[in-house]
């Protein structure tokens, strides 16, 4: 039972982090901004994933990804250029 339930966890993960269905808008090693950029995407009703592939030993190698899906890009790329200024 518990294999199986992991096999069918990493599947969903992994077809979550290849899958085409999600564009990222944001990359970068900032947890902070990536959480202030994912509230204000979602009070902009853009549905938001986040994909951290940051090494969970040292958190300085990899990068955090803010994604949404194709639809929403061109609004979400306004509203995270509108936070860079």
């Amino acid at each position: 039972m518990m294999r199986s339930l992991k096999k069918i966890w990493k599947a969903l993960n992994n077809e979550r982090i290849t899958s085409p269905k999600w564009t990222t808008v944001l990359s970068t090693q900032d947890i902070y901004s990536v959480s202030i950029t994912k509230n204000a995407l979602e009070q902009a009703g853009i549905p938001v994933m986040i994909i951290d592939q940051r090494d969970s030993s040292y958190l300085n190698f990899g990068q955090i990804h803010l994604q949404v899906l194709p639809e929403h890009f061109f609004n979400a790329q306004k509203i995270v250029n509108s936070s860079d200024e």
